[in-house]
């Protein structure tokens, strides 16, 4: 910000432990609105509202309704709403005049809408008649705003199926045409599916649900479309279901379902009731029977009763003991079972933040290196281009130091709901990159590395939906895993040995098929049957935790109904192939 009193510059940049401050370094765009408000859209950090009185920053992101947090231009339209172009396709937003804040009546208008996603940075225009222009990586997209007919039709919603046990059950015979379910104590495990009745892009309903005396506030599970409940106790209950529809109109009312779920018989309180009558009954009775007992054989049994009470005082003791025992051991069971659990978290956390930070000491020794030449070297030439690499390493340890944050983030915040959609990804380009990132990061801890690189890359492989952030992480893995058991060969004085690490894609059989594979050492039959155990690894004690291919194997498996196999003769190689459902 330039000051042209003073003729002085003020300079702002981010500071993470500071929210007031601007929420990236990297800026995209800059634009001042009618009323004044200066829109600064970041890359990676969302949209940016400056306050020039305080000097601070408001934020914008996809947690508060931004598509993605990658804002590429801004620009008004006639009727003073702004719009932004993102990774995600534009949004539109209104903005009070005298709050300065963004307001919730945001809409997105992406693929689905005929836009492409990606735009370009600062690629819009506003034209004559109020014609907007967005240019983007696929073409030029044009629209006028006041074409854009927003649904305000408030859709129903319904209960489409309910499972009893994980199966699906007949609701006609269980929910009534009132709205009641009636469950017996067993039937603890049930589930509903609902859907709201908007067949317009049908894909952007939003749903919240919530069990009354179970839980009274709203959980809102975007697109997703059940809800599960297991040991639910007897009682009565409330099952609620709310949608909006593709642009946000919620039906608040939406639909509500009784549920009763009946306790066992010997809960009830009739039962319980003459339970009581009945053990106070022959109480009674044997009172009376052992009083006549006793006083007509008082002298013949009063030596026997003293035997006996001696026992039972004697197996009193032992059961108290007993108690006592088994008290201990539940806690010390309790303690186990904490620990154990505290241990896996542990092991994922330092499984998981390793490789960011690995990367940020890597490019750290890097830049020191760099710097070293450069402060011998005097060519231009070679000096900008020292300079180059360097600015190129310190923004690889900021972006991996701001991964390392987000994970430490996440661990913090992963008892709420979270929902990451998938979206299209180019895996060519993605193994591609991953696999430099990893041969680069296998140098940077040893110079003296060299591995040969085959790629066979599919020109055939279509994009796949994915949450690219996950696969990576399986690919990042398997490719570390790859360089290692190489190295070790070549630590052995193999001769004639080339280090070789390959990379093939292809798309078959309606399935995106991609193999990693390394002639290393291998792996026995015995070893590879275990090999996605969790804890189970063949690295020495300190150098592995045994959990990255359990992790990978469950986020291609559970989280994108793929495949993870591995293939391996011991002393020849090892490949691992991912399928993924096209």
């Amino acid at each position: 910000m330039f000051d042209q009193k003073t003729e002085k510059f003020t300079t702002f940049k981010n500071n993470p432990a500071d929210n007031k401050t601007i929420s990236s370094n990297f800026i995209h765009s800059i634009f001042e609105d009618e009323n004044g408000n200066l829109l600064i859209g970041t890359y990676g950090g969302g949209l940016n509202i400056f306050d020039p009185q305080k000097k601070s920053f408001s934020h914008y992101t996809e947690k508060d309704g931004l598509p993605n947090n990658i804002i590429n231009s801004i620009i008004s339209d006639s009727n003073n709403n702004i719009w932004l172009s993102t990774n995600n396709g534009v949004c539109k937003l209104n903005i009070h005049k005298d709050q300065k804040i963004l307001t919730s009546d945001s809409r997105t208008y992406n693929l689905q809408d005929g836009l492409q996603n990606k735009f370009n940075e600062n690629s819009s225009f506003l034209g004559k008649g109020g014609w907007l222009y967005f240019g983007g990586s696929n073409g030029l997209n044009v629209f006028h705003p006041d074409s854009i007919v927003d649904n305000t039709v408030i859709p129903p919603v319904v209960i489409t199926r309910f499972y009893l046990f994980e199966k699906p059950a007949r609701m006609d015979t269980l929910i009534t045409s009132k709205h009641t379910l009636n469950l017996n104590y067993k039937q603890n495990f049930f589930s509903f599916e609902f859907a709201a009745l908007n067949y317009l892009f049908p894909d952007k309903n939003r749903y919240a649900y919530m069990m009354e005396n179970l839980n009274d506030e709203w959980t809102y599970s975007g697109t997703r479309r059940y809800a599960t409940y297991t040991n639910i106790d007897p009682g009565e209950y409330i099952f609620r279901v709310k949608a909006c529809n593709n642009d946000g109109v919620w039906n608040e009312t939406g639909i509500a379902i009784k549920i009763t779920i009946e306790p066992p018989i010997w809960k009830t309180k009739w039962f319980i009731a003459l339970f009581a009558l009945l053990i106070t009954g022959l109480i009674f009775l044997y009172i009376r029977f052992r009083t006549n007992s006793l006083v007509k054989q008082n002298v013949l049994l009063e030596d026997k009763v003293n035997l006996r009470t001696s026992e039972l005082q004697v197996k009193n003791i032992e059961l108290t003991k007993t108690m006592e025992n088994l008290k201990t051991t539940q806690t010390q069971l309790v303690q186990s079972e904490k620990m154990a659990s505290l241990g896996q978290l542990t092991a994922g956390i330092a499984h998981e933040i390793q490789n960011p930070l690995n990367f940020v000491n890597n490019f750290s020794e890097l830049s020191v290196d760099l710097i070293t030449e450069l402060q011998e070297n005097n060519s231009p030439d070679d000096q900008k281009e020292l300079t180059e690499t360097l600015k190129q390493n310190m923004e690889k340890i900021n972006f991996h130091g701001k991964r390392a944050d987000s994970i430490v983030k996440g661990m913090l915040q992963h008892s709420r709901t979270s929902t990451v959609e998938k979206q299209p990804t180019d895996i060519n380009k993605l193994v591609e990159e991953f696999l430099n990132l990893a041969y680069h990061g296998m140098r940077s801890k040893d110079p003296g590395f060299n591995c040969k690189l085959e790629k066979h890359l599919g020109k055939d492989v279509p994009s796949i939906k994915i949450i690219s952030q996950d696969i990576s992480r399986v690919i990042l893995n398997i490719f570390n895993n790859a360089f290692y058991a190489v190295d070790e060969r070549i630590k052995s004085g193999e001769n004639n040995y080339i280090p070789t690490v390959s990379i093939t894609t292809e798309s078959k059989s309606n399935q995106l098929i991609i193999k990693i594979k390394d002639n290393g050492f291998g792996v026995s039959k015995e070893l590879k049957d275990k090999i996605f155990n969790p804890f189970f690894t063949t690295k020495p004690t300190g150098q592995g935790t045994g959990l990255g291919l359990s992790i990978s194997y469950d986020i291609v498996v559970k989280g994108h109904a793929g495949d993870l196999t591995v293939d391996s003769i011991k002393g020849e190689f090892t490949e691992f192939t991912i399928s993924l459902p096209l």
